[in-house]
């Protein structure tokens, strides 16, 4: 795990990081600071800290399809039709309801 200072929101494996200080797993920390998430002037720390529970979960992790399809906010899937929700390969009425019932207000 590593500390590191996001300015904007990252999403890395459909998960959200940031903005503000964050816990990163490695693996998330390379891949953005190879994005460029930490500018030139960012110094980042190795911590051995336990990750505590996320306590704002991404309500599109359990809906893989929908990034695939480019779906990257929930405010994007409120907005979207149920026909154009339908037409993303794998998303059959029982997953619109499941993604509906995750993403309501």
């Amino acid at each position: 795990m590593a500390k590191a200072t996001l300015d904007k929101t990252w999403i890395y494996a459909g998960k959200f990081y940031g903005p503000g200080e964050v816990e990163l797993p490695d693996e998330a920390h390379a891949a953005l600071q190879a994005k460029g998430a930490f500018g030139t002037e960012a110094v980042t720390q190795p911590t051995t800290e336990l990750p505590e529970a996320e306590t704002d979960a991404d309500p599109l992790a359990d809906f893989p399809e929908l990034r695939a399809a480019g779906y990257t906010s929930v405010e994007e899937v409120r907005a979207a039709d149920d026909k154009d929700l339908l037409a993303v390969k794998g998303v059959g009425q029982a997953t619109l309801e499941k993604i509906r019932a995750a993403t309501q207000e």
